[in-house]
């Protein structure tokens, strides 16, 4: 009789530390999951603090309402950062001035289904997004640097 005890305790153990095992896997993989999407609000805040790190529109410059290139200078010559969407995702590379994104090279900012980059004014920057889930997202940037 011990050992029937002592072998269904076993197995009774067995069981439930599998299934402890199958239900951190099943958790772990929705929150990674959600990980992955990036909504409209944060791929705005990102670009907004982009924005921000340049203080005059000639360095601000839009290519067929949906690239987005920013342009500063370094030690070794000009430098642009482009924004552009490809694939679905919104991506970033930066290059050495004269030079395009290479396919499926840039960094992935996010997913998203449209983005448009408009400028209102002089110093005003229209920003908007439609993320991977279908939300929508616009931000206004207000450029106080520029004369």
């Amino acid at each position: 009789m011990d050992t029937v005890f002592a072998l269904t305790l076993f197995a009774l153990f067995a069981v439930s530390s599998m299934l402890l095992i199958l239900l951190g896997t099943r958790v772990y993989g929705r929150i990674a999951g959600k990980m992955k999407d990036v909504d409209a609000p944060v791929i705005l805040s990102y670009l907004t603090e982009k924005l921000r790190r340049y203080d005059s529109e000639e360095q601000i410059r839009l290519l067929d309402g949906n690239r987005l290139l920013l342009q500063e200078e370094g030690e070794n010559g000009t430098y642009v950062t482009w924004i552009y969407t490809e694939d679905g995702y919104l991506k970033e590379s930066l290059l050495a001035e004269g030079k395009e994104p290479v396919e499926n090279a840039g960094t992935v900012i996010g997913a998203v289904r449209d983005f448009a980059v408009s400028f209102s004014s002089d110093q005003l920057i229209q920003l908007s997004v439609t993320d991977g889930n279908g939300d929508t997202g616009e931000r206004w940037y207000y450029m106080e640097g520029t004369p």
